[in-house]
């Protein structure tokens, strides 16, 4: 049996794919995804507590890809305005 990646079909909508609504469908009722992330996200700060420079970087990574995205676009990234502003 392939494993499931190589068995979904390139350039589609996996949310209509029969074998990945299956899947997800399966290990949700099972409790595996709730299971599976909750220990990768234990793993992952179990290992940027013992790298914190590479969390560090990252952020910095991050920051200046924003700062890059807001000069280049700043209509974008504008404030959201509420309904209440909307309305008034």
């Amino acid at each position: 049996m392939a494993a499931l990646p190589f068995r979904l079909p390139r350039g589609k909508d996996l949310s209509r794919t029969p074998v990945a609504v299956a899947d997800v469908r399966c290990k949700t009722q099972r409790g595996y995804l709730l299971s599976a992330y909750t220990r990768l996200g234990a793993l992952q700060r179990a290992w940027l507590d013992e790298h914190a420079d590479i969390l560090r970087d990252w952020n910095a990574l991050q920051k200046a890809q924003d700062e890059i995205a807001r000069a280049s676009q700043p209509s974008r990234f504008l404030p959201c305005r509420s309904a209440a502003e909307d309305e008034g």
